[in-house]
């Protein structure tokens, strides 16, 4: 029995539970403030406060993990994507090219499975996908709201959602039956 897996998830838990500097900087303020781009205070805003958390080498997987779940939730709400200016753009490629390096980081980016550097049965792919999904539903909304091709085209975070969308097609190509 491979116990990998419920370790992950009683990790997680503690975390949920216990990582009392994420919580507080998530559950301790208003929903204006999360989903906030330029603080009122100055300093990091919560999303790049909650990226940093999941780049800290101090973090565990769950730890990581939290901080994805958190950004996706931040996501899902409606009032995140009511901005367009400047700043927003400025967070809105920081998060794309946050989940296109963890997209790379589990080797999504080869076909090969051999090629994975996270252990599948210790990571959370579903919070990934929540936030992915999030991301891309939101730009779908926010992005194209009003804006020409050539404008969206223009903005700082297209790049980087441009490869992450690339990479989510190379994903559904490689999982087609009968693809190689």
């Amino acid at each position: 029995m491979n116990l990998a897996p419920w370790l992950f998830w009683r990790h997680f838990a503690a975390a949920a539970l216990g990582d009392g500097d994420m919580a507080a900087v998530v559950e301790q303020c208003s929903t204006r403030d999360l989903v906030s781009v330029s603080p009122p205070h100055g300093g990091l805003s919560v999303i790049e406060r909650l990226l940093v958390a999941y780049d800290s080498v101090a973090n565990s997987h769950s730890s990581s993990a939290l901080a994805i779940r958190y950004l996706g939730g931040i996501l899902e709400l409606p009032s995140f994507w009511s901005d367009t200016g400047d700043a927003t753009d400025r967070i809105i490629e920081k998060i794309c090219s946050k989940v296109l390096v963890i997209l790379q980081d589990l080797g999504l980016d080869s076909p090969r499975e051999d090629e994975a550097q996270v252990n599948p049965s210790i990571f959370d792919y579903s919070g990934v996908d929540l936030l992915a999904d999030t991301l891309v539903e939101g730009i779908q909304r926010w992005g194209g709201h009003r804006r020409t091709q050539d404008e969206i085209m223009h903005k700082i975070w297209y790049p980087s959602f441009s490869a992450f969308v690339q990479l989510l097609r190379q994903l559904v190509y490689f999982a087609l039956p009968g693809v190689p």
